[in-house]
């Protein structure tokens, strides 16, 4: 009887402890609802809609995508900008014969037969603290949605 009762503390905190990480623009939003409030109204309905157009500033992408997983600065001659990378880290099992260095050259050591890869998700880039660029990567599952969807159009 102890150990069930444990199995379902232990299922229902986990529960809990991976629903408070996941971030939403709306979650966002309520936990800066004075940065939200300060945006221009042209880019309020993107960044609830989690979406990025150009001219944002950076607040706007923060509410609409969350925090970046990397922050890199570039200078030519002509501007200096700054670029948001976004990615996950997930575990990628594997057996010692299976690991290509080179197909994944971003690890980390885990004693476990596997290790964490990066997947890049999208960058945005900005210069004097308005987006210029962005791109988003589209997993399996929207790309298949996506494609179904412009074929109904």
């Amino acid at each position: 009887m102890n150990v069930k009762v444990f199995a379902l503390v232990y299922l229902i905190g986990s529960a809990f402890i991976l629903i408070s990480c996941s971030s939403t623009p709306q979650s966002r939003i309520e936990e800066n609802p004075m940065m939200y409030n300060q945006l221009p109204s042209e880019y309020k309905n993107a960044v609830r809609e989690g979406r990025i157009e150009k001219g944002m500033p950076p607040e706007a992408v923060f509410l609409a995508w969350g925090k970046p997983y990397s922050i890199s600065e570039k200078e030519d001659a002509h501007s200096k900008s700054l670029i948001w990378y976004y990615a996950t880290r997930r575990f990628l099992r594997h057996s010692s014969y299976d690991y290509d260095p080179i197909y994944y050259p971003y690890y980390f050591y885990s004693p476990e037969p596997g290790c964490y890869i990066i997947d890049p998700e999208g960058y945005v880039q900005f210069i004097d603290n308005k987006v210029v660029s962005w791109e988003k990567h589209i997993n399996e599952y929207q790309s298949k949605n996506f494609v179904i969807n412009r074929l109904l159009d």
